[in-house]
C-alpha cells in the first residue's frame, strides 16, 4: 500500500496588498531612524568637541612668562604666580597662596661634576622621605629631580628638588605646598619644570 505525502500551500495573493504596505512602513521606519541618527551626530558632534576643550588639563591653557635667573637659566613661571623680593642675590622666589617657586643660584662649581651628581644621587637615594630620583636631561646641564613622599600630615608643606649642574654653576629649584595642595599645583611644577633653558656661557 504506497503512502503519498500532499503538501497545501496557502495563497497569499490576496494579502499582498497588505504585505507591501508594511514593507514600504518599515523601509519609511528606517529611513527615517537613519535621518534622525545622522542629524543627532551632526549636533552632538560640535557639543563633545567644545566640552573636550572646555575640560583641558590647566597645565595646557596656563599662560606664562619667561623669567630670566642671574643670567645663567631661563624658565616659564605661570603667570598667576607673584615675584616675591629677596634681600639676598642670586635667589629668586615666586608665590601663589601657600605654593611657591623658589630658585637658588650657586656659585661656580669647584671640582668634579659627575662626582657631585653621584655623590647627591646616593645621599638622595638613601633619603627614606623621598619616593623618587629621577635624573633630568637638560640641555647644557645635568640635573636631578627628588620627590618628595605624600606626608601623612596633609597640612604639612611638601616639597619637589631640583639640583642642577652646568658647566660653572649649581642651581637648585624647590617646588613646595601643603600636602593637600600639592596634587593641583604639582602640572604647574611640571610645566617650570620642562621649560628650564640653561644659558650658554660665552
Amino acid at each position: 500500500m504506497t503512502h503519498y505525502i500532499t503538501t497545501s500551500y496557502i495563497d497569499l495573493r490576496p494579502f499582498m496588498p497588505i504585505i507591501r504596505a508594511l514593507d514600504f512602513l518599515a523601509n519609511k521606519s528606517l529611513y527615517v531612524f537613519k535621518r534622525k541618527s545622522l542629524l543627532l551626530l551632526a549636533i552632538s558632534a560640535p557639543l563633545i568637541l567644545i566640552c573636550q576643550i572646555s575640560y583641558c588639563q590647566p597645565s595646557q591653557i596656563r599662560s606664562s612668562t619667561v623669567r630670566q635667573v642671574d643670567g645663567v637659566m631661563e624658565i616659564k613661571v605661570p603667570d598667576d604666580f607673584k615675584s616675591e623680593g629677596v634681600d639676598e642675590p642670586h635667589i629668586f622666589k615666586w608665590t601663589k597662596d601657600s605654593c611657591e617657586i623658589y630658585v637658588v643660584v650657586g656659585a661656580r662649581l669647584i671640582g668634579s661634576r659627575t662626582a657631585m651628581i653621584n655623590t647627591f644621587k646616593r645621599v638622595a637615594n638613601g633619603d627614606k622621605t623621598m619616593e623618587k630620583v629621577k635624573t633630568l636631561r637638560i640641555p647644557n646641564a645635568k640635573g636631578i629631580l627628588v620627590k618628595e613622599k605624600v606626608p601623612s600630615d596633609m597640612n604639612r608643606l611638601m616639597s619637589w628638588g631640583l639640583k642642577i649642574f652646568t658647566d660653572k654653576h649649581e642651581i637648585n629649584l624647590e617646588f613646595s605646598a601643603p600636602g593637600k595642595d600639592f596634587k593641583t599645583y604639582s602640572p604647574m611644577f611640571e610645566d617650570v619644570i620642562k621649560s628650564i633653558k640653561i644659558v650658554k656661557s660665552p
